[in-house]
């Protein structure tokens, strides 16, 4: 097998000619006042703002206390039973 490397020293040195010979500071025309734009429907504004008040709920804080408190002594439960049937049920509806 034989393996020659300067393939890849022409290629670098081709890259070099030619971002050389470049001029530097020119722009594609047409791109001055090119500018991008996004529009958000009011559906999505309204859910995020349901889900900005879901996060920052007193109810939704407190049961993520317990969880984690749970979690901490040990004491946290997962009823696989119930995991399965959701799961189930969900593969299901698709």
């Amino acid at each position: 097998m034989r393996i020659e490397g300067n393939q890849s020293v022409q290629s670098i040195s081709a890259y070099q000619q030619t971002k050389q010979s470049a001029p530097s500071g020119n722009k594609p025309s047409g791109t001055e006042n090119a500018r991008d734009e996004v529009n958000i429907s009011q559906e999505a504004k309204a859910l995020h703002q349901q889900t900005v008040r879901d996060v920052t709920s007193p109810e939704r804080s407190e049961r993520i206390n317990q969880l984690m408190d749970a979690v901490q002594n040990g004491t946290y439960y997962v009823d696989a039973r119930q995991v399965v049937e959701k799961m189930i049920q969900y593969w299901k509806s698709l």
